[in-house]
Parts: structure tokens; C-alpha cells; sequence
């Protein structure tokens, strides 16, 4: 996770995404914890992640949607749109 302390070191909306301060990005997130966690992961990929390291980091972000659904559509829902 070097990669990521590194990413979240030059990127702050990265960081604060992560460590689940979302609502400080209501014109990002429109106050939805998915919307937010979309971001999360567009920023990721925007910072060189791969799908994998999506797969790996996501689960310990701290907005918490993406535990809490069970099931894998969310996850590559999320996953394509980021891609866009």
C-alpha cells in the first residue's frame, strides 16, 4: 500500500475520499456514499491504480458502502462508470 500513502500524499481529495470525509465534496458526491465512493475510485484510476488494486483498496476505504453490499454488481457498476 505504499502506492496508495504515496497517491493519497499528492492527491487530498484522494485522501479525504478515503479516510471517508466525503461530505466535504458535496459537488462530487451529491451527498450519496456511492456517489462518493465512484469518485473515490475515478481518482484511483486517475492516479495509475489498476482494476485490481481497486479491487484490494476499496474494501478498507472508510465510506463503507462498498462492504456493505454484497453483491458484485455494485462493484463493477462502480468499476465501468470510473472508467468513463
Amino acid at each position: 500500500m505504499d502506492k496508495l500513502e504515496t497517491a493519497k500524499t499528492l492527491d487530498t481529495k484522494l485522501a479525504h475520499l478515503y479516510d471517508g470525509h466525503w461530505k466535504h465534496y458535496p459537488e462530487y458526491t451529491d451527498g450519496k456514499r456511492s456517489a462518493a465512493e465512484l469518485a473515490l475510485v475515478t481518482l484511483l484510476f486517475r492516479n495509475g491504480f489498476t482494476e485490481h488494486d481497486v479491487l484490494i483498496i476499496m474494501p478498507t476505504a472508510k465510506i463503507g458502502k462498498w462492504n456493505e453490499r454484497k453483491d458484485e454488481g455494485y462493484r463493477d457498476r462502480t468499476i465501468q462508470r470510473a472508467h468513463i
